[in-house]
């Protein structure tokens, strides 16, 4: 099968795409999501995931449809409505969800980005630990995690023990550190 990508820009994008769908629960995001983890905006990654949608598609090129594209009700439908009745807020009721496809599901298990990390011990322990499965979020939560134990442990290490927490806490994000970088995203 070849998937003919009309340039990079798109061929990124939908491969952004691909990752975040592929490791979301049940393979279907919002579209406000998908663009928040692609940096773009949804009316432009709207404009690149449409290539790839299974009802936009000739018959003959059906197995180029990575997406399908549905509407589903948001969330917490009382407080939509007490916001609407007290606020005069109007909101959206429904949202636009992309899913990846069996086709975009069996490309996703073809990356190197799933094969890599589908068996790892670390990437699992990583994902526990941030409750996240994307590689960026990931990223940026363990970072955030890192750096609020850090300055915690260096302003209790004046305390009585402080020296003790403040050390093993040094052990600890070193250890996390090393497991990040030699087992999961080191280079090919």
């Amino acid at each position: 099968m070849k998937l003919d990508f009309p340039n990079l820009a798109t061929f990124n994008y939908v491969y952004d795409v691909l990752i975040t769908l592929g490791s979301a629960k049940d393979n279907e995001l919002p579209l406000n999501k998908l663009s928040r983890f692609v940096d773009l905006s949804p009316q432009r990654l709207q404009s690149h995931l449409d290539l790839y949608l299974y009802s936009s598609v000739p018959e003959s090129l059906l197995e180029q449809c990575l997406f399908k594209k549905f509407m589903k009700p948001t969330g917490l439908k009382l407080l939509r409505n007490f916001l609407a009745k007290v606020f005069g807020l109007k909101l959206k009721d429904m949202e636009l969800y992309y899913k990846l496809t069996k086709e975009g599901l069996k490309i996703y298990k073809g990356l190197p980005y799933y094969t890599k990390m589908k068996n790892s011990l670390a990437m699992k322990v990583l994902k526990t630990l941030t409750g996240a499965s994307h590689p960026r979020l990931i990223l940026k939560r363990l970072s955030i995690i890192l750096c609020v134990g850090t300055v915690v442990s260096s302003s209790i290490s004046s305390l009585p023990y402080g020296l003790i927490i403040a050390k093993s806490w040094l052990f600890i994000a070193l250890l996390i550190m090393a497991l990040l970088l030699l087992k999961v995203f080191k280079p090919p």
